[in-house]
């Protein structure tokens, strides 16, 4: 493996990590959100991390929906 791949592997598994992360924290605030309230996940996510709708990855929209069942 050279050092490009392990640097790509690397920032991979940091970004994995945050996204655990804010995922876990997410649930937290699950069950005290209402209607007016709710913030889905991605977007959640995207304010963590100071993204615009349009910096989304749209292969990674709906992983987190599928994974609670809405």
């Amino acid at each position: 493996m050279d050092m490009e791949d392990f640097i790509d592997l690397y920032i991979e598994g940091i970004n994995k990590e945050f996204e655990k992360t804010a995922w876990e924290f997410w649930l937290v605030q699950y069950p005290s959100f209402t209607e007016d309230t709710f913030v889905p996940f991605n977007e959640y996510l995207q304010s963590i991390r100071g993204l615009k709708n349009s910096e989304t990855n749209e292969t990674e929209q709906g992983v987190y929906i599928d994974q609670i069942g809405l």
